[in-house]
């Protein structure tokens, strides 16, 4: 029998891929997470229309199609062209009919500050629905311990002199500045901010950590607030406390800090 196997010739074929396979299989997993978790539909429920007549295109069905062309490797609006040729793909979305770049620019200049806190509401709704969702293990770990709140600011290089809001950071990068909030423990993020990459992250603290706070579940222990040396700052320490959470602030070892706790009261 193994004589047999040996002597058999494997034929290669070398052919183009037809409309059969897609390298974004993992999308169906997505589309199943939206399914689960209502995400559209919660989005839309949260805020302001972002067009006066519901048909097409709507808030929640935008964010979940500008997440999943992310997620599946698209770095540029012209990957969204791509991406809507890859008809096997397509069958695997939550959101089937992938939005034209000239769409997303079009809808993107409508944000303002009401759909931002319609987002942010969604988002703290979405938290509540994935913590809820958990087997009984996995919230009895989480409720067992203290939630971390990691305050992670990560510069994004960008490429193009005339991109709105961007700056060039120490390193002589034009960047974008995300702000994210994090549970660390769960892995949600519980808020967010973007700023260029000049921008001082302190500022933007005290709003954020309220934000963060307010998203997590009930019935958690109090949380805390953990951030780098670029936070160092009574307003963030003091922010932390006035949202009922303790904070640990990294900072840099020098004699005004050995001066300060060598007069501090035991």
């Amino acid at each position: 029998m193994h004589k047999c196997l040996a002597k058999k010739k494997l034929k290669v074929v070398h052919s183009t891929p037809d409309n059969r396979i897609t390298p974004r299989a993992g999308l169906h997993l997505v589309a199943k997470l939206d399914e689960l978790l209502d995400i559209s539909n919660t989005i839309d429920a949260c805020g302001p229309a972002i067009k006066e007549r519901k048909r097409g295109l709507i808030l929640g069905s935008l964010m979940v199609s500008i997440a999943k062309t992310m997620l599946s490797g698209g770095d540029f609006l012209c990957d969204l062209y791509f991406q809507r040729e890859d008809k096997a793909g397509l069958r695997l979305r939550a959101v089937p009919d992938v939005p034209a770049s000239t769409t997303v620019i079009g809808l993107g200049k409508r944000f303002d500050s009401k759909i931002i806190a319609g987002l942010e509401s969604a988002n703290q709704k979405l938290i509540g629905t994935a913590f809820n969702l958990l087997d009984d293990t996995q919230k009895e770990d989480l409720v067992a311990v203290r939630p971390t709140i990691d305050l992670d600011p990560t510069d994004v290089e960008v490429y193009g002199s005339k991109k709105e809001g961007t700056a060039y950071n120490y390193q002589l990068q034009l960047c974008y500045r995300p702000h994210l909030v994090v549970w660390a423990e769960a892995g949600y993020v519980l808020a967010g901010e973007l700023g260029s990459g000049k921008d001082d992250p302190r500022p933007q603290a005290p709003s954020l950590i309220k934000k963060a706070v307010d998203a997590l579940p009930e019935g958690l222990l109090r949380p805390i607030m953990r951030c780098e040396s670029g936070f160092f700052s009574k307003h963030v320490a003091e922010a932390a406390l006035e949202n009922n959470a303790d904070f640990a602030i990294t900072q840099k070892r020098n004699p005004l800090l050995w001066h300060s706790m060598r007069n501090m009261r035991p």
